[in-house]
C-alpha cells in the first residue's frame, strides 16, 4: 500500500496485479485515485503466475476470481471515470493457443470482456507469441468471435509481451509498418514488460523508420512514463517529471 500511495502522491498512476486479492485498503486507494481524475493499470497477475510456475511453485490462475475482482473494483468507481481503469484480458504467458483456450473456457471469458467494456473499462488484449507467428494474425485469431465494438475502439489496447516470452523488436516494427502501408491508424499498443533500455531502443527504431511512437505506451516507471500512457489530467501534468529525450520524440 505504501508503494501505491507514493506513486499517487508523486502524481503518477499506479499499477497493481491481481495474482493475489487486493485488500480493502488498496482497493479504496485505487478507487479514490480514479474518482478524483487519476488512472490505474490492473494486471491479471498472469506474469506473476508464470514466474511462480517457472520456480515450481505455481498453480493456474483462478480466472473467475480475477474477473470478479475486476468488476469489484469497477463497481466502486464513478461511471464517468471507469475508462480510466485499464484491465488486462485473460491470457497465458508465452502461448497463443493456451490463451485462446482460456478465452473459451466456461462459455468464454470473451463474454466477461464484453461486460467489462459495457461497464466502461479500458481493456488490454495481450497477444501472445506462437500461433501464426505475427502480431496481426494472432490478434485476429484472438478477436475472431468477438463483436468489433469490443476491440475496435479506443477502449481497446493491444498488449504486446516485451519481457519473457516476448515479441521481438522486429515483430513490433513489422506490425507498425503493415498498418501504415494499409493506411490504418494502429491500435494503441501497451508494451507488457521490458526495461528502459529495451523500450527506448524500440522507440528509437520506430522513429528512425519514420513511424509514429505516439500510440506506443509502456510502464517504465524509472522514467516517470507510466503516468504518460493515456494522457494526463492538469493536476498530474503539474506533478509529472520532465520527459526524457525518448519521450520528447513522441
Amino acid at each position: 500500500p505504501s508503494d501505491i500511495q507514493t506513486e499517487i502522491d508523486a502524481g503518477r498512476d499506479p499499477g497493481v496485479a491481481l495474482a493475489d486479492k487486493l485488500s480493502k485498503r488498496v482497493t479504496k486507494m485505487l478507487v479514490d485515485h480514479v474518482n478524483t481524475g487519476g488512472r490505474v493499470f490492473v494486471d491479471s497477475g498472469a506474469f506473476i503466475a508464470f514466474k511462480r510456475e517457472m520456480r515450481g511453485k505455481g498453480k493456474p490462475l483462478d480466472w473467475q476470481r480475477v474477473m470478479s475482482n475486476y468488476f469489484g473494483l469497477l463497481e466502486s468507481v464513478d461511471v464517468d471515470k471507469r475508462s480510466n481503469v485499464v484491465v488486462v484480458a485473460p491470457d497465458v504467458v508465452g502461448s497463443h493457443e493456451a490463451t485462446l483456450d482460456v478465452l473459451g473456457q466456461h462459455g468464454g471469458y470473451a463474454g466477461g470482456l464484453q461486460e467489462l467494456h459495457d461497464w466502461g473499462a479500458t481493456v488490454i488484449f495481450p497477444v501472445q507469441t506462437g500461433g501464426h507467428g505475427n502480431i496481426a494474425a494472432n490478434f485476429a485469431d484472438l478477436t475472431d468471435e468477438m463483436p468489433s465494438e469490443l476491440w475496435d475502439s479506443e477502449q481497446a489496447i493491444l498488449g504486446l509481451p516485451f519481457n519473457a516470452k516476448s515479441w521481438g523488436q522486429e515483430a513490433v516494427l513489422d506490425y507498425l509498418r503493415t498498418e501504415q502501408t494499409a493506411g490504418r491508424t494502429p491500435m494503441r499498443i501497451h508494451l507488457l514488460g521490458g526495461g528502459p533500455k529495451k523500450v527506448e531502443k524500440l522507440l528509437q527504431a520506430v522513429k528512425d523508420e519514420g513511424l509514429s511512437t505516439s500510440r506506443i505506451y509502456h510502464d517504465v516507471r524509472s522514467q516517470g512514463v507510466l503516468n504518460r500512457q493515456y494522457g494526463l489530467t492538469p493536476k498530474q501534468e503539474a506533478a509529472a517529471p520532465e520527459p526524457t529525450a525518448a519521450q520528447q520524440s513522441k
